[in-house]
């Protein structure tokens, strides 16, 4: 017996007699699709949602390894294809005489009529066909995307704050939980880096919750707890107030369990004498827990081993105090080493308006950098390259030429479809050489450059989207022109020479670039380009391959 199924006993079936008790396995499904098809723009946190669920149902749902699927950006097919997959795996865990359950998420697009998936749609009828036919004792499904409310309306969901439980006998029976009710918005938050209603689930699922403190968090609670705290969050944004729905068909005894605490990895106590806005800060500046504590309740909270900062905002103080969790432990916040922070002053624009408390509520005015999806930028690099020297035959000259320097002037659009992949166009003057030259009453001038315009690709990493820097790697490739021309002037009249030949090429390049804001790009590239070599003499050479380096200064719109 598998180590989830032993806890989850217990924990999942009737207590009247030990012998009705069967052994529990639970599957789960968690989806993360920021694309929802042309005219919508990318999420920016739906994958990074979906990954935080399928953690937490692993370490503290009794999901194990082998029975989550956590896929990102699936069409519809591939979707119904993992639910199928799942039923299946039920089957066999019904013939095997243990009892199977489901729980799946989907963070993502949808509409009233369904899911959209890239340039697919799965309409809520065919999901819910799907979730019916798996063959689990318990089902439930969580979906946080916009007009998700029509997937429970389909059956009468309603838009309430709590439900019951029939008590008859064992649990069994299908839960669909939405984000929004079928005409509202459900909302991204760039200072929580997730969903207001998947991170008040999964706060709750940590234990803040737990409203009966034994341990366990359930359905139940789970929902309460993310109905009144995403509609908290909510009310005071410009998409305005978003609330929880739900259709639920379980009968049974008790609730559905959905984390189990003493699996966590440490815990933090929150004793019942500390009251106020809580906030949960991993080392790394995650936001990993936000709610509001009422005095005289204990809330355990199920957290990662680590360093923490944890911050108590109450009667207009801000206080804070940093903790470092070892493998097991359960750590008591100490109000007595709380200190405090001294808030920062911001310009009032109405009543009320005053300090901001970690953030809380005040939206910034100029958005946070963060990751660059959907944003379109301008830009200009200055620059120079290496030119490599060369020889040959010019009429009956021999001409010879060593290594140079010429600069580099870019002129160059981008945009990024998604935080880590995107396109840019460039049109480049570089190499520029010119000279000179007089002689009695002869005067000679020559000049020379290469013009290019390249099309390419970009991939790229954050190093810290908080702080808005990216490490970018990426190619192109187009069509050079080289153009060079004299002008002779003596007493006998002027004369112009010129000429233009054209060669293919293309570059790699290596950047990093910040983003102090979401509307300036600051950067430094180098790379490498490599083109034909020009029939006819260039100005002093024929090669203009070679390295060459820039710094950027770009102007952006959209994201």
């Amino acid at each position: 017996m598998r180590p989830a199924a032993a806890l989850l006993i217990a924990l999942l079936t009737s207590p009247a007699r030990a012998t009705d008790v069967e052994p529990v396995e639970r599957l789960a499904l968690v989806a993360g699709a920021s694309n929802g098809g042309s005219g919508r723009a990318a999420l920016r946190y739906a994958t990074s949602d979906a990954r935080e669920v399928a953690r937490v149902l692993g370490q503290l749902g009794g999901v194990e390894a082998s029975d989550l699927l956590l896929i990102e950006e699936p069409d519809a097919a591939a979707l119904r294809g993992a639910v199928g997959r799942l039923g299946r795996r039920a089957a066999e865990i019904r013939a095997a005489g243990r009892r199977p359950e489901l729980f799946v998420y989907y963070s993502g697009h949808s509409d009233e009529d369904g899911l959209l998936l890239g340039g697919s749609r799965l309409a809520y009828a065919q999901l819910r066909q799907d979730l019916d036919a798996v063959p689990a004792e318990v089902r439930v499904a969580i979906l946080d995307s916009c007009a998700s409310g029509a997937f429970t309306r389909v059956k009468g969901g309603q838009m309430r704050p709590a439900f019951q439980v029939d008590a008859a006998n064992r649990v069994r029976g299908h839960a669909f939980l939405t984000s929004s009710a079928a005409d509202e918005a459900s909302q991204e938050s760039d200072r929580l880096r997730a969903s207001f209603f998947t991170h008040a689930l999964l706060t709750g699922l940590r234990g803040a919750a737990d409203t009966t403190a034994d341990g366990v968090v359930t359905l139940n609670e789970a929902y309460q707890f993310a109905f009144h705290e995403t509609l908290a969050r909510t009310e005071a944004t410009r998409s305005g107030p978003q609330h929880a729905t739900y259709d639920i068909a379980l009968v049974g005894s008790g609730d559905v369990i959905i984390t189990d605490l003493r699996r966590a990895g440490a815990v933090l106590v929150l004793p019942e004498p500390v009251g106020g806005k809580i906030f949960v800060r991993s080392a790394a500046g995650q936001l990993v827990a936000e709610l509001q504590k009422v005095p005289g309740v204990r809330i355990d909270l199920a957290v990662d081993p680590g360093d923490y900062r944890v911050r108590v905002a109450r009667e207009g103080r801000l206080q804070e105090v940093q903790l470092s969790l070892a493998a097991g432990q359960r750590a008591v916040l100490p109000e007595a080493r709380l200190a405090p922070v001294a808030l920062e002053a911001t310009a009032a624009r109405g009543p009320g308006a005053g300090a901001e408390l970690d953030g809380v509520d005040l939206p910034p005015r100029e958005p946070l950098p963060r990751g660059p999806a959907d944003r379109n930028v301008i830009a200009l690099s200055l620059g120079g390259v290496s030119l490599r020297g060369d020889d040959g035959a010019v009429g009956t000259a021999q001409v010879h030429t060593s290594g140079g320097a010429g600069m580099l002037f870019e002129l160059g659009y981008r945009r990024w479809f998604t935080d880590r992949i995107g396109i840019e166009a460039s049109f480049q003057f570089r190499g520029l050489e010119g000279e000179a030259t007089h002689s009695g009453d002869v005067s000679t001038s020559r000049g020379s450059l290469v013009l290019g315009m390249t099309v390419g690709a970009k991939y790229t990493h954050p190093l810290s989207a908080r702080h808005g820097l990216f490490l970018g790697v990426g190619g192109a490739a187009g069509a050079y022109m080289g153009v060079a021309g004299s002008t002779t002037s003596s007493s006998g009249g002027t004369q112009e020479s010129g000429a233009a030949e054209y060669v293919p090429g293309g570059r790699v390049r290596l950047s990093l670039d910040y983003f102090p804001t979401r509307r300036l790009l600051l950067g430094v590239e180098a790379g490498y380009s490599q083109m034909a070599r020009f029939k006819s003499f260039v100005g002093g050479r024929r090669d203009y391959s070679g390295p060459e380096a820039a710094v950027t200064i770009g102007f952006g719109w959209g994201g």
